[in-house]
């Protein structure tokens, strides 16, 4: 729901997505199947950080020389990972943290008020008023019908722990929000 993905990309080592695969090892799904497989520490640390952030500004406002609308929009997204040895060859740590927020306009139409704005609705403000108010004398908020916003945050992070116990055994501690 806040159109993000379910674990940083920053996290994630490699992915494998397999189209109608053939082999009867791999079934239960319909389409497609995605594999993903997160970082781990390593003998060395190692890190990232990084930064995101877009508006309205940023995107395009013409489609083949037509002017389009283009609604609000103000997003930031941050993050970083760490990874590295707790003891050199038998136990590594990796932890990565990511925040995203964004913020919509909350619809893209407005009331018709005869401006001939290319975002205009054919319902005319007038209309909008009249519902909103019948609505309120029945005790029910309409709330607005034009300026809102919707905000979105996704926080999202992880924290693994590999331990190599003998030459045949290992075990993941892995901790995801």
């Amino acid at each position: 729901q806040t159109n993000s993905q379910p674990v940083s990309l920053d996290a994630i080592e490699q992915i494998s997505v397999s189209i109608a695969p053939y082999d009867v090892t791999q079934a239960g799904f319909t389409g497609a199947a995605v594999n993903a497989v997160t970082k781990s520490g390593s003998n060395e640390f190692h890190g990232t950080a990084y930064g995101y952030f877009r508006n309205e500004d940023m995107t395009g406002d013409k489609v083949k020389g037509d002017d389009i609308f283009v609604p609000g929009l103000e997003q930031k997204q941050y993050g970083f990972s760490v990874g590295g040895p707790v003891i050199k060859n038998k136990l590594f740590f990796f932890a990565n943290f990511e925040k995203d927020d964004r913020t919509d306009d909350g619809s893209a139409w407005v009331p018709n008020t005869g401006s001939g704005n290319i975002n205009e609705s054919r319902v005319t403000e007038s209309d909008m008023i009249a519902v909103q108010n019948f609505l309120s004398g029945l005790g029910y908020d309409t709330g607005a019908y034009t300026g809102f916003v919707y905000g979105t945050e996704s926080i999202k992070g992880i924290f693994k722990l590999d331990w190599n116990i003998s030459d045949k055994h290992r075990v993941a501690f892995i901790y995801n929000f």
